[in-house]
């Protein structure tokens, strides 16, 4: 079971046997936040509609959650947070959607309005 906890609204996992909504207090010492990803695109001609059609079908995916996307599509440079099980994971998810990515790096230091947290 996914759902949305924490710091900068991180994505945790429950274990299934933990999963039911009244389990998810008392277990909370063994949730496991999905480690974070930032993918870096260069695609040149992308377009809002493009975006919003790649951040949908990331909601729908099993396993991976779009966090944030940013971009400036006049010069084709997008990059976006992911939550995902894996950079493999995530890969495969950008071949499998024909999503050119130049490179996915692993979070290790997060922060938001002057407070940092190491993942």
């Amino acid at each position: 079971m996914l759902i949305a906890d924490g710091f900068l609204g991180r994505t945790v996992w429950i274990p299934e046997s933990k999963a039911s909504l009244n389990s998810v207090p008392e277990h909370r010492q063994e949730v496991m936040a999905m480690p974070r990803f930032i993918a870096c695109h260069t695609m040149p001609g992308v377009t809002r509609a493009m975006m919003e059609q790649t951040n949908q079908a990331a909601q729908n995916q099993p396993g991976i959650k779009g966090v944030a996307s940013y971009s400036n599509l006049s010069k084709g440079v997008v990059h976006c947070v992911f939550d995902a099980p894996s950079q493999e994971n995530l890969a495969s998810w950008f071949q499998k959607m024909n999503i050119p990515y130049d490179r996915i790096v692993q979070v290790e230091l997060e922060g938001e309005l002057g407070k940092f947290r190491e993942l």
